[in-house]
């Protein structure tokens, strides 16, 4: 397996937690355009912005939050390679059971919390319809593919704290996803509502 094959391929889906999931509801539709889903079993609005089954999850909860963050791989061997890589700078890997993978629209992934407290999951096989985005007002859709739901921006209180493995073991692959930390409390839903705006607006075709 070549490197580029065990490399994260895009940000694949998103998950928040909020006390304001009613409002994310009309928002994620009316604002950014998005497919609302109904029918979580916990409550949560979900969102689709192209034919992947769903990228965003907005769960109810007592505060605004990241629940988790999906990352595309290639397939579960490069999830495998790039955990150990990942194991080996100190957090632990696990590996999701049938159900959750199925609650995600993936076929599988391996999770693990980086010493932020966010928690990543390296998913592959992400399930897809087609031609079946129905946007939540008329345009013609989002840029989506390969290049996933776009960018994320992790607020956390230092960024020295984080982990990094040798090489491009762990860290360049993150490096070519943009994933980035600043000096400041922890983002929440808030914060990514904003960027997902930005986001939406860049990305419709």
């Amino acid at each position: 397996m070549g490197e580029t094959d065990t490399m994260i391929r895009s940000m694949a889906y998103l998950g928040l937690i909020t006390p304001a999931v009613t409002e994310w509801r009309s928002f994620g539709s009316d604002i950014l355009g998005l497919q609302l889903i109904e029918g979580a079993s916990d409550g949560a609005a979900r969102f689709r912005m192209d034919d992947a089954d769903c990228r965003l999850w907005v769960h109810p909860g007592d505060k605004n939050g990241i629940a988790y963050i999906g990352w595309a791989v290639a397939n579960e061997e490069a999830a495998i390679k790039l955990g150990e890589a990942i194991r080996a700078a100190g957090p632990t890997m696990q590996r999701a059971h049938a159900d959750e993978a199925a609650a995600r629209c993936v076929a599988g992934f391996y999770w693990f919390i980086d010493p932020m407290g966010f928690r990543h999951e390296l998913a592959w096989g992400q399930c897809v319809t087609p031609n079946s985005f129905l946007p939540g007002w008329p345009m013609s859709g989002f840029k989506t593919g390969d290049q996933g739901m776009g960018h994320i921006v992790l607020l956390v209180p230092d960024g020295g704290q984080g982990f990094a493995c040798e090489g491009r073991e762990c860290a360049g692959r993150f490096e070519a996803t943009r994933l980035v930390t600043t000096n400041a409390e922890r983002a929440d839903t808030v914060v990514v509502g904003v960027i997902l705006l930005a986001e939406s607006a860049m990305m419709r075709e």
